[in-house]
């Protein structure tokens, strides 16, 4: 028996069998290999949500169909329709894992009938969900738009409020007396945000400059350049490309370009 149960499987392509299985397989595993699928979901989930975001502050952008209807009210609109819809995938997939502990959780004794409606809708349904997933996320990812000056001008916009931590730093090592410096650099933050709401330049380092307790310490520091102030996120990104991203298993061929979503 144990022989047969072997090369049966090997005939089906599996190397392994159960060590121990009765009339059925352990429930267990339907919740394993859901969750599995289940962290795939989660990640593209994390992804389409951060693109919307993006979208809807102009500095990126999903691919765009020439004809494609971006909202049946409001023609100039381009919601980000693919992604919207990976979320909902993703959400639906999600609860699919949760259904499938309580099932394997609830079987009487070896098996009990009540597992059969629940895996024929979930199991197939999973598999499905993150097809339909993988084929989306595949368009998304491939040709998604970055809006350079966008993203540009928005950095110039928000970058003094971010650089302002470094000059409350750098105060504090010169003697300064950090809540003071806390609540002087809050004043000219709070300035600069309505002056920026009505539409004007973010004034916030021209008032610090003007400052008689912060502009000795603003002088003394380099230029407010973005780049100081990513920490080690491009030479992270770039390692992670390198080592994990660049030696994932890829397929000969790419069948997911070929299709239409």
């Amino acid at each position: 028996m144990d022989q047969l149960e072997q090369e049966l499987a090997e005939e089906l392509g599996f190397k392994k069998v159960f060590a121990l299985c009765g009339q059925t397989y352990p429930r267990a595993w339907d919740h394993r290999i859901v969750s599995r699928l289940t962290d795939v979901a989660v990640a593209i989930h994390k992804a389409a949500t951060d693109i919307r975001l993006l979208q809807s502050w102009g500095e990126v952008e999903e691919p765009y169909e020439k004809t494609q209807v971006g909202s049946s009210a409001m023609p100039y609109k381009r919601n980000p329709m693919r992604c919207e819809r990976l979320c909902g995938l993703a959400r639906h997939l999600m609860t699919i894992a949760p259904g499938l502990a309580h099932l394997a959780a609830n079987q009487w004794m070896e098996r009990t009938l009540d597992d059969s409606a629940q895996r024929r809708v979930a199991l197939p349904g999973a598999f499905l969900a993150l097809d339909a997933m993988l084929v989306t996320a595949r368009n998304v990812f491939s040709g998604l738009v970055v809006h350079d000056r966008v993203r540009e001008r928005r950095i110039h916009e928000y970058l003094p409020f971010m650089a302002a931590e470094e000059l409350l730093m750098e105060g504090v090592s010169r003697g300064g007396h950090r809540q003071q410096l806390h609540e002087r650099i809050r004043e000219h933050a709070w300035k600069a945000r309505e002056e920026i709401l009505e539409g004007k330049e973010n004034p916030l380092r021209s008032l610090i400059e003007a400052d008689d307790m912060l502009g000795e310490v603003a002088a003394s520091l380099p230029p407010w350049d973005a780049d100081r102030f990513t920490g080690r996120a491009a030479e992270q990104t770039l390692r992670y490309l390198d080592e994990v991203a660049d030696r994932l298993p890829t397929p000969e061929e790419d069948h997911l370009t070929e299709l239409k979503v």
